[in-house]
């Protein structure tokens, strides 16, 4: 399982959508260099300025319930804004699965007379997944490595979302990592967990000055900064948790900068790498 920071893929700062393409690019090669070694792969990927900005200026983590009701017009914008992060949501994945066909293409790994034949298959989580947290109702065994036809391998796409909720709440943000945990928890044989950040890892101090912290567990503390300006998911604290969640079963649970992509290859070929190895409490 490897996760595709919202920060790391999109340039959160414009306040508009905006990918970083370069970084999509490399983070695909190096997964899909994993998938050449044969190893099963599946990618989820966060939202960044696609989702998050939109989202934190409507308050549509909250649902249809405001803290402050502002009329009906203000109603009829947020629904709007429901389908305009829905719609950005589509358009970064959409880009990411043709990076990945792109690439596949280059390697001659989607092929069907090839001897490793690759497909990517997306799953839009709001098509079959209700409601928000780790408990979210959703089908997962979906994502259980298989033949498709004539194709050999899959790989899996999928994201946060903004999904309907059970009423009075109506509509909500599903987390990308709540996604990953149910992932990395449900399916089996599941042997890394591996979030590609903005960041080398945790660090000491959520500034110039921190520095990486190589082995990390909950009871360990996380002196991290939440940018509530833009994020509606928790940030690194709902990471880190989740991940000290997933490490209980995970062997390899890993946060490393998504900018230096070839670290998750060195994760699963060598064991190791720069980054922070989240292990049991």
């Amino acid at each position: 399982l490897v996760k595709f920071g919202g920060g790391v893929i999109t340039t959160k700062s414009t306040g508009e959508p905006d990918v970083k393409w370069d970084v999509i690019q490399s983070l695909i090669k190096s997964t899909i260099d994993l998938v050449k070694q044969g190893h099963h792969l599946i990618v989820v990927h966060g939202a960044g300025s696609f989702g998050h900005v939109l989202a934190k200026r409507w308050d549509l983590s909250s649902g249809k319930e405001t803290v402050e009701y502002r009329g009906e017009s203000d109603s009829e914008q947020r629904m709007k804004a429901v389908s305009e992060v829905r719609k950005n949501m589509d358009l970064l994945c959409q880009i990411i699965v043709e990076e990945f066909d792109k690439c596949l293409q280059e390697e001659g790994l989607n092929l069907v007379d090839s001897s490793h034949c690759v497909h990517v298959v997306k799953h839009t989580p709001r098509e079959f997944m209700r409601n928000t947290g780790h408990d979210f109702d959703g089908e997962i065994s979906r994502f259980i490595a298989g033949n498709d036809g004539p194709y050999h391998d899959l790989v899996h796409i999928t994201h946060g979302d903004l999904v309907d909720c059970d009423e009075p709440k109506g509509f909500g943000i599903l987390s990308g990592d709540h996604i990953m945990y149910r992932l990395a928890t449900e399916l089996p044989d599941v042997t890394h967990c591996i979030f590609a950040m903005d960041e080398t890892g945790i660090l000491t101090s959520p500034n110039e000055k921190g520095m990486l912290i190589p082995r990390w567990n909950r009871q360990m503390g996380l002196n991290g900064a939440h940018d509530a300006e833009i994020d509606v998911t928790g940030g690194i604290f709902l990471k880190a948790d989740v991940a000290a969640d997933i490490a209980e079963k995970v062997e390899h649970v890993w946060f490393i900068d998504g900018k230096i992509p070839n670290r998750i290859v060195e994760i699963v070929v060598n064991g190791d790498t720069i980054g922070t190895r989240i292990i049991p409490s």
